[in-house]
C-alpha cells in the first residue's frame, strides 16, 4: 500500500470492523517511491489452512531517476528486504512484461 510517498502494510480486520492498522512504512529515502498494487480480498488466502498471517511476499515496481530500476522484494511477515536484482531500465506499473530494445 502507498501512503504518499512511502509504501506500507496495512491490516485489514476480517470482523468486518471499520479500522485497520497501519503496521510498517519504509522510508523512501531508502527505497524509493512505490505504486498502489491491487489486492485480493484480504478473507481469501488461497491455502487449504488458514494458520499463517502474511505469508509470502509483497512486490512493487520501483523505478529511480536514473532510469535504472528493480522490484522491491518484502517478506510478507517481517517486512523485511529480501535481495533484489536491479533492472537497466524503468520498470512498468505491474508485473506483466517488460520490453527492452537490443
Amino acid at each position: 500500500m502507498v501512503f504518499g510517498d512511502s509504501v506500507g502494510k496495512f491490516r485489514i480486520q476480517l470482523d468486518r470492523s471499520p479500522y485497520g492498522e497501519l503496521e510498517a512504512a519504509l522510508n523512501p529515502n531508502e527505497h524509493g517511491k512505490a505504486i498502489d498494487m491491487c489486492s485480493m480480498n484480504p478473507a481469501y488466502l488461497g491455502k487449504k489452512y488458514r494458520y499463517a498471517y502474511a505469508c509470502g511476499a509483497v512486490i512493487s515496481m520501483i523505478s529511480d531517476r536514473n532510469g535504472e530500476g528493480y522490484p522491491l522484494i518484502l517478506d510478507g511477515s517481517t517486512f523485511e528486504d529480501i535481495p533484489r536484482a536491479k533492472f537497466p531500465c524503468g520498470l512498468p506499473y505491474g508485473l506483466h512484461g517488460c520490453w527492452v530494445p537490443t
